[in-house]
């Protein structure tokens, strides 16, 4: 039975008085808004990673296709979000289709025309039973996603360093990097985006590869010897731009009206300088003259484009008068892949706001509140976001002149320069010593502090006195484990208060240490990496986010989702910060049948 009869009898059967004319003309904007990505390639000329990759091993060949999933395009599905027939919606975007024959489709017709029969106030209980029955009889889970050689994610490494805890959690991170390489090769009919390479997976209830995720889980492959498999990462993400004109949230078609904080670059440079750095050890030149090419040919090109095409593009992204950026969304309906008991308008000023504020990776946070009382971040010009794309045009730069392309370079420095400055100009308070968003149409400055504060020292734009005083207003962010979300505490909002994300410990750790402020990074280091071993010592795994004051998982709160276990970021961040900042040493596994810990016995096995 094909997709087209298939969804034309859901229309027929849907029902007018669960799915509204809103709700129609929702999956309507979110179908078409995917199939016109997924019906075209944006950069066609620029060849693609089967004819032009970095890692040694060959990528599959991407299996695009014609058609938003079912998730974004199902009447019933979406009768099945209304109803509540889950607590979370994101198991139904994910769903793909069941091969059927007509007489399926009979017998679902007649049980469909049942309803008729029952009295009308039976008829909505008797609905919700029905689409039970037919949403496991039509659609199925989606395939577990097959991961890796386990060859190429064994555990390699043993922490060096007194305390047993903080082995034991080094080890446990050892043994999860296969779990956190999955492959989209064999992937079926739901709403993945296919990869030509394995693809990082944050885990827990994220099955797919996230921007900003991804981006941050280099540091930890690259810190564990793991370079062939950053070299991945980038193709992967390079694809995507070439494909879609840009990063898109994660590797899904509901993903593809928004992006995550801009952090490719920073990506794509990281893994080509420790690239270089690898085949100079080796004197392979043909390597070194492919990695040349890579850079001129797919990096450059594809990178400049994001940055110009889709972050710069004022009808969106950028607004002129300031010369600063902002989050954004093409569609302004609610997200197909929300948990059921997400009030999405009370999560922002408009759907599209509350669509920026995940396109911000910050989702939700009471910083980008305006005077409707609600998140505002559509409007807003964050500083998380110009920094790092004053940092991404300086990457680019960085990459231009390493392929010997001067006029790129030249751009990309001036480019930089000019984000700099707009930052510096409006977003920077002197009187507080600090850097504050900025609201676009009413031109006032956010309120709090939060860990982004730290964005332009990541992005290596603070002057020295600049870095100074962030350091001192951020005081109140440092807590017993290490930097907090944010200053309102009183938030129910899971970026605020004493949240603590791998991202906050990262930005803050490498934009001091940029600054020189090396005893106040590594202070930060050392409280994170003991509360992250606390919690392993309790819970036995790593995760999302912790609270930093009690070294303990968050109490759910608010619009909260659960804590996921897993977890890239988290993992990564524990390693790069106890082998680059805080210097422990690691030394090789010599026998990797032979476990060193219990956690590493049960992955090794």
């Amino acid at each position: 039975m094909s997709v087209d009869v298939a969804h034309a009898f859901e229309w027929s059967v849907a029902d007018d008085g669960v799915l509204g004319a809103a709700d129609r003309a929702e999956i309507q904007a979110r179908a078409d808004w995917a199939r016109g990505l997924l019906n075209r390639v944006r950069h066609p000329s620029v060849p693609a990673a089967t004819q032009l990759h970095l890692p040694r091993s060959a990528p599959t060949p991407v299996n695009g296709r014609s058609d938003p999933s079912p998730g974004l395009a199902s009447p019933l599905i979406e009768e099945a979000r209304i109803l509540r027939l889950h607590d979370d919606f994101k198991s139904l975007s994910d769903l793909h289709r069941r091969d059927h024959d007509s007489d399926w489709i009979a017998h679902w017709q007649s049980a469909f025309a049942g309803l008729n029969t029952i009295a009308p106030q039976q008829r909505l209980a008797a609905r919700r039973e029905l689409l039970q029955r037919y949403l496991a009889s039509a659609y199925q889970a989606e395939d577990d996603l097959a991961g890796i050689e386990p060859e190429r994610v064994r555990p390699l490494w043993v922490l060096e360093h007194p305390d047993a805890g903080m082995r034991a959690a080094f080890a446990h991170i050892e043994t999860q990097w296969g779990k956190l390489v999955k492959t989209s090769v064999g992937a079926r009919g739901s709403s993945l985006l296919h990869t030509p390479y394995p693809f990082l997976i944050p885990a827990g209830r994220f099955r797919e590869a996230y921007y900003w995720d991804t981006a941050f889980g280099i540091d930890g492959l690259i810190a564990t010897g793991r370079l062939e498999l950053a070299q991945m990462q980038a193709d992967n993400f390079l694809e995507l731009i070439r494909r879609f004109g840009f990063v898109p949230n994660g590797n899904r078609d509901y993903y593809l009206s928004r992006s995550q904080p801009p952090l490719s670059s920073r990506l794509i440079r990281t893994v080509v300088a420790a690239s270089a750095a690898e085949y100079r050890r080796h004197g392979d030149a043909e390597r070194s003259a492919n990695l040349l090419r890579w850079v001129r040919e797919r990096a450059v090109p594809l990178l400049a484009s994001e940055f110009l095409d889709f972050w710069s593009d004022p009808q969106t992204r950028y607004d002129a008068a300031t010369g600063l950026h902002h989050h954004w969304d093409a569609l302004d309906v609610k997200r197909p892949e929300r948990y059921s008991e997400d009030d999405e308008t009370a999560l922002g000023k408009s759907l599209r706001d509350v669509r920026a504020m995940a396109e911000s990776g910050l989702d939700f946070t009471v910083l980008y509140s305006g005077a409707s009382g609600r998140n505002e971040m559509s409007a807003f010009a964050p500083v998380m976001l110009n920094a790092l794309l004053a940092q991404f045009a300086a990457d680019v730069a960085w990459l231009a002149e390493f392929g010997g392309l001067a006029e790129p370079q030249h751009r990309y420095a001036r480019l930089a320069a000019e984000r700099r400055t707009a930052i510096d100009r409006h977003l920077w308070d002197d009187a507080g010593g600090y850097y504050r968003s900025l609201h676009l149409e009413t031109r006032q400055p956010s309120q709090g502090i939060g860990f982004t504060v730290f964005a332009p020292l990541f992005a290596g734009i603070a002057s020295p006195g600049q870095a100074q005083r962030v350091l001192q207003a951020a005081r109140p962010l440092l807590r017993r484990g290490g930097i907090a979300g944010s200053n309102r505490f009183e938030s129910l909002q899971q970026w605020d208060g004493d949240n603590g994300w791998a991202p906050a410990q990262l930005m803050a750790v490498s934009g001091l240490r940029r600054h020189g402020f090396e005893a106040a990074a590594r202070d930060i280091a050392q409280r994170w990496i003991a509360a992250l071993t606390a919690v392993f010592a309790k819970h036995g795994s790593f995760f999302e986010r912790i609270n930093v004051a009690t070294l303990d998982l968050p109490v759910r709160k608010g619009h909260q989702y659960p804590v996921q276990e897993g977890f890239l970021w988290t993992n990564s961040s524990f390693a790069w910060m106890a082998t680059e900042v805080l210097g422990h040493p690691l030394k090789p596994i010599v026998e990797p049948s032979t476990p060193h810990t219990g956690h590493a016995s049960a992955a090794a096995s």
